[in-house]
This record gives structure tokens, sequence and C-alpha cells, in this order.
């Protein structure tokens, strides 16, 4: 049996009803998979970004640390290398020109030398 008349009409509308609220339904649920998927390729962008930032201050505290480990035993022996400066310096002014010629000239001085400067500075 068909209904017809009055009935008929109020189930039609309830039909329309249910219909647009099921499509609307599953447009915000499209949206909400749109908004997912953007949210999760933001955060993909925000995490690589901070893994690049977080490897460039790596490298650069690295690299820091390597500049000042070969810094440092130069620093550490600097009182006796630089006393051994000193006293080559207050030979050379003492000498004069003849500083240069007696060093040059003199083969086991110039051993001494090398041997102190290397067991002072290095």
């Amino acid at each position: 049996m068909e209904a017809s008349g009055p009935d008929h009409v109020i189930a039609a509308e309830r039909r329309g009803r249910f219909q647009v609220r099921a499509e609307r339904l599953v447009a915000q649920d499209r949206l909400c998979e749109k908004a997912a998927a953007l949210t999760r390729e933001a955060l993909g962008r925000k995490e690589a970004t901070m893994r690049r930032t977080m490897m460039l201050i790596v490298l650069v505290v690295a690299m820091l640390d390597g500049a000042f480990a070969f810094a440092a035993p130069t620093s550490a022996q600097g009182g006796r290398c630089r006393a051994f400066g000193q006293n080559i310096a207050g030979l050379a002014k003492s000498l004069g020109r003849d500083f240069g010629q007696t060093a040059s000239s003199a083969a086991p001085l110039n051993d001494t030398v090398e041997t102190e400067q290397t067991a002072l500075c290095n």
C-alpha cells in the first residue's frame, strides 16, 4: 500500500532532510581528512626544519670544539714557548746583525736551538 496525502509528503521531506544531513556529514568528513593531511604535512615540514637547525648547531659546535682543541696546546705551552721566543729575541737584539750570520754559520748551534724549541714549544 502506497502512502498518499500529508503522511507521504512528511516522509518525503524527512528523507530529503536525512539525505542533506548525510551529504553534509560526508563533506565535513572530507574536510577533516584534508585538514588532517595538511596538518601532517605542516608538522613534517616543521620537523625537517628543526632537524636541519639541530644539525647546523651540532656542526658549528663540533667545528668550534675542533678549533679550540687545536688552539689549546699552544696556549697551554705558551709560557715556556714565549720564554724561548723572548730569549731568542733578546739574543738577536744584543748581537744585532751578527746574530743572523752566527746562527746560520753554526750548525751545532742550530741543532741546539731547534732541540730546545721543540722541547719547549711542542
